[in-house]
C-alpha cells in the first residue's frame, strides 16, 4: 500500500481496530496526525470479555507486537468508538452506534447526527 500523498486531502480516515504493523506498512511509523485529513475515526473492537476464540486473541497479539494502535488513532481530535464485537467483525463494528454517538458507517457518509428526543 501506497503512503498519502501530502497534497492530497483525506475527508475522513476510519480505522476499524487498527493495529501497527512492526516495521513498516502504512502504518508502521504513522504520524500523530495530517494536516490533510479532514476527520480520524477509530472504531475499537472490545469483543466478549474472556472470550479468545472471537478474534480478541488475535488483536491483542498484534497489538502487543507491533506495538499498540497506529499513532494517528491516538490524536486527540480523533472519533473514538468502542464497538462490542469482535476483531473480525467488520460489518458490525462499522455500523454501531454508541449511545448518543453515530457509527462510523454514518461519519463516513456524512449523515447529521441524531437529534434527541424532547424531554416531556
Amino acid at each position: 500500500m501506497e503512503k498519502i500523498a501530502p497534497d492530497r486531502t483525506i475527508t475522513r480516515l476510519i480505522g476499524v481496530d487498527p493495529v501497527n504493523k512492526p516495521g513498516g506498512g502504512i502504518f508502521g511509523d504513522s504520524p500523530k496526525s495530517l494536516s490533510n485529513v479532514g476527520q480520524i475515526i477509530h472504531v475499537d473492537a472490545t469483543g466478549s470479555a474472556g472470550r479468545i476464540d472471537d478474534g480478541n486473541f488475535i488483536r491483542g497479539l498484534g497489538r502487543g507486537v507491533g506495538g499498540g494502535r497506529p499513532d494517528i488513532f491516538k490524536n486527540e481530535n480523533t472519533i473514538f468508538i468502542e464497538a462490542p464485537y469482535a476483531h473480525f467483525n467488520f460489518n458490525g463494528l462499522m455500523n454501531h452506534t454508541p449511545t448518543g454517538g453515530q457509527s462510523a458507517r454514518d461519519l463516513l457518509l456524512g449523515l447529521p447526527a441524531p437529534t434527541p428526543a424532547p424531554s416531556k
